[in-house]
């Protein structure tokens, strides 16, 4: 059975325990998709936009996510691009942060950053 039909039929399956097959599939489309022998789409002269999507991959990066075979990859490595200003307990005013500048904060339209903070 080829890459593309074990992840077409995991995909469809119902379940919420996923045995090792699920990794393994999951974990072979990923070494493909990095090595670049699997492509997302892929160049297709005769179709309208010129590309062909590949479903099985998408089905196959959607099934990495329900059995949460996901990885931190942001580029600090610190768990994500957020930055916590605080909790409301501690904040400076309305707006619920710790030190965001409350003149930005207005009911009548959208927030407004100050140029010195971006």
């Amino acid at each position: 059975m080829s890459l593309a039909e074990k992840i077409e039929r995991l995909y469809h399956q119902q379940t919420t325990d996923y045995g090792q097959e699920f990794f393994d599939a999951f974990k072979e489309l990923k070494q493909g998709l990095n090595s670049g022998e699997i492509r997302a789409a892929e160049p297709a002269p005769g179709e309208l936009t010129g590309w062909k999507v590949n479903a099985w991959v998408k089905m196959g990066i959607l099934l990495g996510f329900r059995v949460g075979m996901l990885e931190d990859m942001s580029a600090s490595g610190d768990g994500g691009a957020f930055t916590s200003y605080g909790s409301a307990q501690e904040s400076d005013g309305p707006s619920g942060f710790v030190g965001f500048p409350e003149k930005a904060v207005s009911n009548d339209r959208p927030p407004q950053v100050p140029r010195s903070q971006c």
